[in-house]
């Protein structure tokens, strides 16, 4: 019996600290997770632009095996969209809400009756022809979903991982991409000879000039 009363004591305390935890913790949960990654940033861009894109480097993706995934009609820039359903990650949809190449895409996260939360992203040019990628969280919370202030350890952690493989495949498109075409600069003689040539057209036949000064005269 005195076993029995400590026990319920101990439930009774954590209890207490659990309503106190949901009654403090803040109304909104933020982190924001950034890489750089040496490609242009239209590279980088287009892994996240494009949703389907989204399977070489998205944690989730390795996460969760029995993951399934169903695009909508545009899967790329505005309006596209993916809904999931797996074991592990539950189910949700993300939209693209705005995407502005290549400088930023914001999304929204809709996971039913779990909630909703916000994706932004930033692409921002670095020092040598890198990118700067920045991926941000945001979500209003009440009641039991302020728990996820218990896990934002965890997300961040997947955040990181999923911006290591993002930096992983966009350099190694941006090292496949084929060079740029040399520019063929002109040689001083055949520079002279166009401009010899544009002269020569412009000069008038003197045959011409002489019949219309006896026009004139007449």
């Amino acid at each position: 019996m005195k076993i029995l009363k400590i026990l319920g004591g101990i439930i009774g305390v954590a209890l207490i600290a659990f309503g106190a935890f949901l009654m403090l913790a803040p109304g909104e949960a933020s982190m924001e997770r950034s890489i750089e990654i040496d490609a242009p940033r239209e590279v980088v861009f287009q892994h996240v632009n494009n949703l389907q894109q989204w399977e070489k480097w998205s944690p989730w993706y390795g996460m969760d095996p029995s993951m399934q995934v169903t695009y909508s009609e545009t899967k790329e820039g505005n309006g596209a969209s993916y809904s999931w359903t797996g074991d592990e990650t539950g189910k949700g949809t993300l939209t693209i809400l705005e995407s502005t190449a290549p400088e930023s895409i914001q999304t929204d996260l809709d996971f039913g009756q779990d909630g909703r939360a916000s994706g932004n992203w930033k692409f921002e040019e670095v020092e040598g022809g890198g990118t700067k990628a920045t991926w941000a969280f945001h979500t209003k919370v009440s009641g039991m979903g302020k728990m996820v202030h218990l896990f934002m350890s965890t997300l961040e952690a997947q955040y990181d991982e999923g911006l290591a493989k993002l930096k992983e495949v966009a350099e190694e498109a941006a090292k496949a991409a084929p060079p740029a075409p040399p520019v063929e600069e002109a040689s001083a003689d055949s520079t002279a000879e166009e401009a010899a040539t544009v002269e020569e057209g412009s000069e008038e036949p003197a045959g011409d000039e002489e019949t219309a000064s006896e026009e004139v005269s007449e």
